[in-house]
């Protein structure tokens, strides 16, 4: 059911005509880079989240996006764990920015999650013999199979960056979580007509 409804939204996005004020916009390049920092909100409590994310832009409507947030990072003695997830979605472009204006977008695509943990070599001494159990690490990384929807908006900084705002809702097994983000875009090339 959720999977038919993503696939309902992501038709209605594209299908949508664009305005005369979307194409006289400015040309977008046909990548960006960015970054950003946020938090993720669900039901048992709330994770910071921080990662990069890369865009391509068919044209100055749609553009796919694909990232990493990394939500959990601990360290020790032993070893190192570290979650997160990652995502791919469609940007559709609902009113077009220029140099004055934020430019307003809608999101929606799939997020899967992943974990990996490093356990160090680990030497003890028992009855007076060294004991020594091998490091080793583990990797899981499921499918995409969260659907997301969100809003968002970017403002422009000059021709060479972009301030981004945006949040989605992420439906989860156990509910829906939200996600806030607040993030840099840099175009590859500049932003300009």
């Amino acid at each position: 059911m959720r999977q038919a409804a993503s696939a309902a939204v992501l038709a209605m996005l594209l299908a949508a005509p664009s305005s005369a004020a979307a194409q006289s916009a400015n040309t977008l390049p046909r990548v960006e880079a960015g970054g950003g920092a946020g938090f993720l909100v669900f039901g048992e409590g709330t994770l910071p989240s921080w990662g990069p994310r890369v865009s391509v832009n068919f044209n100055n409507r749609v553009a796919v996006e694909s990232g990493v947030d990394i939500n959990q990072i601990e360290r020790s003695n032993y070893g190192s764990w570290t979650a997160g997830m990652y995502f791919t979605q469609v940007k559709a472009t609902v009113r077009s920015g220029d140099a004055k204006n934020a430019r307003v977008f809608v999101l929606a695509g799939l997020i899967g999650l992943f974990e990996r943990e490093h356990v160090n070599e680990q030497q003890y001494t028992y009855n007076g013999s060294i004991r020594s159990y091998p490091g080793h690490t583990y990797t899981d990384v499921t499918w995409p199979f969260m659907p997301t929807a969100g809003i968002g908006v970017e403002y422009p900084i000059g021709r060479h960056a972009a301030i981004r705002l945006d949040t989605q809702a992420v439906f989860a097994e156990y509910g829906v979580a939200v996600r806030f983000g607040a993030g840099v875009t840099i175009p590859i090339g500049h932003y300009g007509r």
